[in-house]
């Protein structure tokens, strides 16, 4: 039996394939023609994340965009421990809701919570997190798409239109998103 046909099966069985995959494993499921579209997609910012927020892959321009992320690994953990965060973010506020919100929701549609488990654990100590955690409700998109940054070399603030879609892999339904931008607002006004 192929690994589709694997699938398939599961899927009309209502069960899951494999379980809870590790960031390698899922790593590991994304394609090289995935990975080249990284690199097709400078030079706005691309990057694949687990819905646990994990940075699985990018492109440079999302390293340079969000000055820092690669560093923690999590934009979880980049929004609520590192301070960079909230110079690259305009609306921080807005963008830590909608991401722990987006993460609630991921996590309210699984079949296993526990995979998020050591995401909760890890910021449990951070009061920001506490707060927005107990304050909003599960989000299941990006509206409106555009998110305020700032550049990291000048301060300059811009806008972003970010998309956020869901990647389907054969072995891990559900698991991975792209996030791609798009244009920026200082295109369209100069």
């Amino acid at each position: 039996m192929s690994t589709a046909e694997r699938r398939h099966l599961f899927d009309l069985a209502k069960l899951d394939v494999v379980g809870l995959p590790s960031l390698d494993d899922l790593r590991g499921a994304l394609s090289q023609s995935s990975l080249d579209a990284l690199r097709r997609h400078e030079p706005w910012p691309a990057v694949y994340l687990d819905t646990r927020s994990n940075v699985l892959a990018c492109n440079e321009s999302y390293g340079r965009t969000f000055s820092g992320i690669l560093d923690n690994g999590s934009i979880l953990r980049w929004l609520f421990r590192d301070e960079r965060s909230k110079r690259v973010l305009v609306e921080w506020e807005h963008e830590a809701m909608l991401t722990v919100a987006l993460f609630q929701g991921f996590m309210g549609r699984s079949d296993h919570p526990e995979w998020w488990a050591d995401s909760i654990d890890e910021l449990s100590d951070c009061p920001e997190f506490q707060r927005i955690w107990n304050s909003c409700e599960a989000g299941y998109g990006r509206d409106p798409a555009w998110m305020a940054l700032r550049r990291a070399d000048s301060g300059e603030e811009y806008q972003l239109d970010l998309r956020v879609f869901q990647f389907d892999s054969v072995e891990y339904r559900d698991r991975i998103l792209f996030v791609a931008g798009f244009g920026t607002s200082t295109e369209n006004n100069g």
